[in-house]
């Protein structure tokens, strides 16, 4: 993945059984317990919805693998990467009221890589003649961390759309589930992308004229030894015939 970690990459097709769907979750905890140090990423087909919000159509009742899948993601950490363009991966290929759909296919990938600042987002695939949609992941991991801090300017205050923009960007659905620390710094991250794109529109390269002002300003205040020096250096030199007597200079000279 172009980086040094280590991760522990599952593809996952899960039963159709009770019994085995719990035996399932219990083996792939026992598996990130195996490899602590490894970064887990859980993809393929669990068989399973975290809850009714998720299933269309069908019997509206929920089993114990549900509540066990919800548990299982939680202690573990996980984070759903929720599809873009989509929610359901799969159907009973019916139409009307027996149509029958739900997102079987996920990624589950631990909160850590997510926290680290690392980019992950999902996509539906087309299904072709079958009643599953496969489902693929992109994912940008960060190289070596630049220590560049985001700035907050002052001035934004200034603006009348401020802070309407920003309640608008807070409020925008982001696709991903998890833990709330984790929800904080995606929607944190969000807005100061949001921040930048909307500083160029509105206020422009601000940053660089910023800068051109500040090398202005050291120009300006250069210590005076080094003034003092460049005025010895500029300072008119004397005339060839300063001190010759006016008898030899021509008189026009004198």
């Amino acid at each position: 993945m172009g980086n040094p970690e280590r991760y522990l990459c599952t593809n996952v097709y899960g039963p159709q059984k009770l019994e085995a769907k719990l035996l399932l979750l219990s083996t792939l905890s026992n598996l990130q317990l195996r490899y602590p140090q490894a970064k887990a990423i859980f993809e393929g087909d669990f068989n399973m919805i975290t809850s009714l919000m998720e299933n269309k159509g069908g019997i509206r009742i929920l089993n114990r693998d549900t509540e066990a899948f919800k548990d299982f993601i939680k202690s573990a950490k996980l984070v759903d990467v929720f599809p873009k363009g989509g929610a359901f991966t799969w159907n009973n290929k019916r139409g009307g009221d027996r149509q029958i759909a739900s997102p079987m296919h996920r990624f589950l990938v631990i909160e850590t890589i997510h926290l680290e600042g690392n980019t992950m987002e999902s996509n539906i695939l087309p299904s072709g003649d079958f009643d599953h949609w496969p489902i693929i992941m992109i994912a940008a991991f960060q190289g070596t961390p630049r220590n560049k801090p985001f700035r907050f300017e002052k001035f934004w205050f200034s603006h009348p759309e401020f802070l309407p923009k920003i309640e608008q960007w807070w409020n925008e659905p982001l696709g991903i589930r998890g833990t709330k620390m984790l929800i904080l710094q995606a929607k944190l991250k969000h807005i100061r992308a949001r921040l930048k794109s909307w500083n160029q529109e509105v206020f422009g390269n601000i940053f660089k004229e910023k800068k051109k002002m500040e090398d202005l300003v050291r120009l300006i205040s250069i210590p005076e030894a080094i003034l003092k020096r460049l005025r010895i250096f500029m300072k008119p030199r004397a005339s060839l015939t300063e001190g010759v007597p006016c008898s030899i200079v021509s008189s026009t000279n004198c």
